[in-house]
């Protein structure tokens, strides 16, 4: 299915001027979805782009409703979005604004997702969506580098298997007061070929 937008456009209701976004990106959208799908993701990046500070007395679940997009069906679309490869980073960057801890690991494992949105995403509460940040090779290194001091060892026991990681850092992994992420970090410098530290924690 092929959509043309104007380069700028504003949602539905909302003059000129008043919320007016540059939507030149949709054109680098190349879902091969059905009709009926591409129409619900559609829906729902102008609801992430829109959506925004809400009036006293409406919700974003109000403007789902309205948009025909609640319950199992907004989670599906929203989960193809966030996976796909094919999706331009600043949707995935619009979304990341308004989804659930589920699908922001998604957008956050996303190879397309900017180095911008994953700094966003290095901050969040919830120590999966930490960790998947630190899984994507386009993790800035200052970021990676407060990751790998995580205070959540599931955070820095998922970050020592990435053979992305600048050697220092593994080594910092490597020599980690959690004895199963020091061991995992030394596995990972072994598959790259560097000899095992000895004054590694053994337990």
């Amino acid at each position: 299915m092929s959509v043309h937008f104007d380069q700028h456009s504003t949602a539905p209701g909302v003059p000129r001027g008043r919320g007016e976004h540059n939507l030149s990106f949709l054109s680098e959208i190349n879902w091969q979805w059905s009709e009926r799908d591409m129409k619900d993701a559609l829906k729902m990046i102008m609801w992430s782009i829109f959506a925004g500070p809400q009036r006293p007395g409406t919700s974003n679940g109000d403007i789902r409703r309205k948009l025909g997009l609640t319950g199992e069906r907004a989670r599906e679309i929203c989960r193809r979005i966030a996976c796909s490869p094919e999706t331009p980073p600043v949707v995935l960057a619009h979304l990341a604004g308004n989804m659930c801890s589920q699908l922001l690991e998604r957008i956050a494992d996303n190879p397309r997702t900017d180095s911008a949105t994953l700094r966003e995403l290095a901050g969040h509460p919830c120590a999966d969506v930490r960790a998947a940040v630190g899984e994507n090779p386009n993790t800035p290194r200052p970021v990676l580098e407060a990751l790998i001091a995580d205070e959540n060892p599931d955070v820095r026991f998922r970050i020592a298997e990435c053979p992305h990681l600048d050697q220092d850092l593994l080594v910092q992994l490597s020599e980690d007061s959690n004895p199963y992420v020091a061991f995992r970090a030394q596995a990972t410098r072994l598959r790259a070929g560097v000899p095992r530290m000895r004054h590694a924690h053994a337990g």
